[in-house]
């Protein structure tokens, strides 16, 4: 399952978007460029416990 998720944010006047991609996966959720800030970040985390109740991976 996967989903796709945009958020913006304005630098310099312009409005640039951050077009994630949430992929669950056996072993968890991947994000990709998913959001721009923290605040943004948690309220995606929080979803992601609720609708899929597995760990978001890092890969670093």
């Amino acid at each position: 399952m996967h989903g796709y998720i945009q958020s913006y944010t304005e630098i310099q006047g312009n409005k640039i978007g951050a077009n994630g991609l949430v992929l669950s996966t056996s072993k968890g959720v991947v994000l990709v460029d998913v959001t721009w800030d923290d605040k943004l970040a948690k309220q995606l985390l929080h979803m992601i416990k609720k609708e899929f109740n597995k760990p978001v991976k890092l890969k670093q």
